[in-house]
């Protein structure tokens, strides 16, 4: 088994997209509290680092996350935007909520929340190709199967960045059908990873059979030239 910890930072620090560097969302009706597909029931937050929480709301309305017995608070500014950090957590499998209130009274709740490593898989078709086309699943496809291991998968591609998913995506325990259509790269490094950290494992699923390379990497600054 590798040294994950020595591995290149590509893991992701909290929940959220590399291309989600700001919330654009215009308020929803009534302003009722509004936040990106990528949080959801059964997700995985990033331990032991700082996690970025945020979303839309009425402007001048009070945020208040709690997750974990602990509580952080954000005031929506006048375009609604609204946005805070959980303290940094350790790794847990106890499933656990996350709720959200809006001026003291409840307003989204996410639901079997684990605390672990998350990681995103992204590249071209071979990143993408399934993991019931390998022959590894063929032989131990209930190997596969975790209740520690979730799994999301976010489709379609932009020409610029976005805020949020607009295609239908939510978060999936690795199981039998969930496992065999992801990532057979992401979900062998995935199992691998629990195995060797016994920690939950979160994946998302990036890939694009027609993306270039460059758009998994940071822009280049003009003043450094071309490169």
């Amino acid at each position: 088994m590798g040294d994950f910890q020595s591995m290149p930072f590509l893991r992701i620090l909290a929940v959220f997209l590399a291309t989600c560097a700001a919330v654009s969302f215009t308020p929803g009706a009534r302003g009722q509290v509004r936040m990106p597909k990528i949080f959801g029931d059964g997700m995985v937050l990033q331990r032991q680092k700082p996690v970025k929480i945020w979303g839309v709301s009425a402007p001048g309305s009070k945020i208040e996350v709690s997750f974990g017995g602990r509580a952080k608070a954000a005031i929506a500014g006048a375009d609604g935007k609204w946005s805070l950090y959980l303290d940094a957590m350790e790794a847990s499998s106890k499933p656990a909520e996350m709720r959200v209130s809006q001026n003291g009274k409840n307003a989204l709740k996410f639901s079997d929340v684990l605390v672990g490593e998350v990681w995103i898989a992204a590249g071209q078709c071979n990143m993408e190709m399934p993991l019931a086309d390998s022959a590894e699943y063929k032989k131990s496809a209930d190997e596969y199967a975790s209740e520690a291991v979730r799994i999301i998968k976010i489709g379609g591609a932009a020409d610029s960045p976005q805020t949020d998913v607009k295609s239908p995506c939510a978060w999936n325990k690795a199981g039998r059908e969930s496992a065999e259509y992801s990532s057979a790269v992401g979900m062998n490094f995935a199992v691998a990873l629990r195995r060797a950290m016994n920690v939950p494992v979160g994946l998302i699923q990036l890939s694009d059979d027609s993306a270039a390379t460059g758009a998994w990497l940071p822009k280049a600054d003009p003043a450094d030239g071309a490169r």
